[in-house]
Order: C-alpha cells, then structure tokens, then sequence
C-alpha cells in the first residue's frame, strides 16, 4: 500500500474519455480509486498489524487527502477504497500531510515490511452507479451493523455492453416491483483493469444473515427471477463470487 494515488501512464484519449464520462454522470454516480494488496496467508497477521500501525500514523497527524474503507475477502485480498471527484484527485499525496522526518521514516519502514507480505498489488478505479444500484432506502456503503459483504463480478466484452445495462435495468425494475429487501449497489469497472466487469456488492449481518436473507429473496421472487438472471448471464463472458467484510478497524476517516 505504498501510494494511494496512481503512477499511471495514459493516452490523451483515455483521460478525455473517462472525463467526459465522470462529467455526463456525476449527478447519479461517485468514483472510487482502489488499492488492493494480494497477502500471502502466511502473512495475514503481520500484515493486518502494519495496516494497524498505518492507520495509527495518519490519525496522529490527522492527514487529509487519505481517507479510505478498508475491505478483506475470503481469499486475503484488501482492499482501500477512496472517492475521488475527478481524475485531479489522483495527483493527491497523503504525505503531504505528514512533515515530521522521524514520522515519514516511519512510513517507509511500515511501507517497506509490507512489501513482504504480498507478490503483487494494484490500483484501479470503480464508478458506483445509482441508476443501476437498488438502494430504496437510500445510498450508502456502509449500512448500520451490515459489514459483511458478498460480491457478484459479471464480466463483459465491449460489444455487450449496453445489452447488458438494459439487463440490469430490468433486474432492478423487477426487484423493486417485487418489494425484495436483498439490495445492492452496482459498480462499474474503470481505469486500470484489463477485463471489464460489473460489480454488486450486498450486505449483510454475517454469513448466517446472508444466507437467510437470499433464501427469502429467492422464495418472494420465484421462478420469474431466473428470467431476469438468465438474461444477465447471456451477455457475461465470466462470473466470480467473494465474500468478505468491511474492515472498520483498518479504515482511515481525517477530521478535517
């Protein structure tokens, strides 16, 4: 987690395209940038101490500009979400906050033992998208007692794209005709990964909680939910599934 900013090279289209993009939506969808360590599991728990000992660090000199969620999954993946407003928020620093020497030698010890835990990470940036989110009771991340997550990756070519939007149109239509109290938001993939997906994230209490809210889910929606899913699995080209929870004790929030 040495940056929580992009080191990235782009093409002018590339930057021209996400921006109009972010311009056309920004009433209806929010940005994220996302870190994301891959941890050997032999060095989850020194790993989760350092994440510890980072968090500490930025709370002591009230830092801003570093705010982020911290997420881990079933399979030692964490994750550090950020929002951002526009492509500019990716030139922030962190250690521009930080001007004690003894502070920033600090860092770069906590950085450099971190490097041990983990063969490869990456940043990438996610939209969440409202119109497609089924939210009734309004848009939020981190529900109230709800930290257990349960993500469905939907994987798409280019050329079905838009086939696959309509799709999920219809989905939410039909959840919310039906009054389903399984709700979820739905991200889009952005820049920095090589095979586009769509996200959707569901909370829960726990596993238990999960499981007997999507066995519910499933009686009040009946057959007629197969429909709509079939329909969504027509235009993916992969599909995964991961569990994991929002890791409160990891994540980061300044004052200012």
């Amino acid at each position: 987690m040495k940056t929580f900013r992009f080191a990235l090279l782009v093409t002018l289209f590339s930057f021209l395209f996400i921006g109009l993009t972010q311009a056309q939506d920004k009433a209806q969808n929010q940005a994220y940038t996302i870190h994301e360590d891959n941890i050997k599991p032999s060095m989850v728990m020194e790993y989760e101490q350092l994440a510890k000992e980072f968090k500490e660090l930025m709370e002591q000199y009230n830092v801003s500009d570093a705010d982020y969620l911290a997420v881990s999954t079933d399979e030692f993946v964490y994750s550090y979400v950020s929002p951002i407003d526009n492509m500019a928020d990716l030139d922030k620093s962190f250690m521009a906050g930080i001007t004690d020497q003894a502070a920033k030698d600090k860092l770069m010890n906590i950085f450099s033992r971190m490097d041990k835990c983990y063969d490869t990470h990456g940043n990438h940036i996610l939209i969440l998208d409202n119109e497609l989110s089924y939210m009734p009771d309004g848009m939020s991340q981190t529900q109230e007692g709800m930290d257990y997550r349960t993500y469905y990756r939907y994987y798409y070519t280019p050329e079905n794209y838009d086939k696959l939007v309509e799709s999920a149109k219809a989905i939410k239509s039909f959840y919310a005709e039906k009054g389903s109290e399984r709700h979820f938001r739905v991200y889009r993939s952005g820049f920095g990964v090589s095979d586009a997906y769509f996200l959707v994230a569901v909370s829960a209490k726990d596993e238990i909680h999960n499981a007997q809210k999507s066995k519910e889910d499933i009686q009040l929606l009946g057959s007629e939910r197969n429909k709509y899913l079939g329909e969504i699995f027509k235009y993916t080209s992969r599909f995964e599934v991961t569990n994991g929870w929002i890791r409160r004790d990891l994540s980061y929030m300044s004052s200012k």
